[in-house]
C-alpha cells in the first residue's frame, strides 16, 4: 500500500490545470500508450504521465501526448477531440465540434463577436 500512495501524490504543478477533452479519446491514448509501453518495456513499472510540453492547443482543444518516467517512452501526440466532417478539398485543419459550438453559441448572444445592435 505503501507504493500506492507514491504514485498517487502528484508533485507536478505544469499538470494543475483544465483542459476541454473528449472522454474517448482520452481512453483511447491511454490504453494505447500502456499496450505499447507493455510491448516495448515490459518491466517497466514507471509512472504514466502527459507529456505537457508536447502538447498542441487547437482553441479550446489540445493535441496530448503520454511518456513513461521511468523507460522514456513516448507515446504519439494524439487529438482529444471530435472534428466536424468537412468538404474534403478544403484546405486546412478541420474545425472541432467545441470550437464551432463554441462560435455558433457566442453568434447568437450580445457578447458575441458577430452580433451587434
Amino acid at each position: 500500500m505503501q507504493n500506492l500512495v507514491v504514485f498517487l501524490i502528484n508533485d507536478r504543478p505544469e499538470v494543475d490545470a483544465m483542459r476541454a477533452l473528449h472522454l474517448g479519446e482520452l481512453e483511447n491514448l491511454i490504453n494505447t500508450t500502456v499496450a505499447e509501453l507493455r510491448l516495448r518495456s515490459p518491466n517497466c513499472r514507471g509512472r504514466i504521465l502527459f507529456d505537457i510540453p508536447r502538447e498542441v492547443k487547437w482553441g479550446l482543444n489540445w493535441k496530448e501526448g503520454m511518456k513513461c518516467s521511468i523507460c522514456q517512452y513516448t507515446s504519439p501526440v494524439r487529438k482529444l477531440y471530435k472534428e466536424v466532417p468537412v468538404d474534403s478539398s478544403v484546405r486546412g485543419r478541420k474545425p472541432s465540434t467545441c470550437n464551432v459550438g463554441l462560435q455558433i453559441g457566442l453568434s447568437k448572444t450580445p457578447i458575441g463577436n458577430n452580433k451587434y445592435p
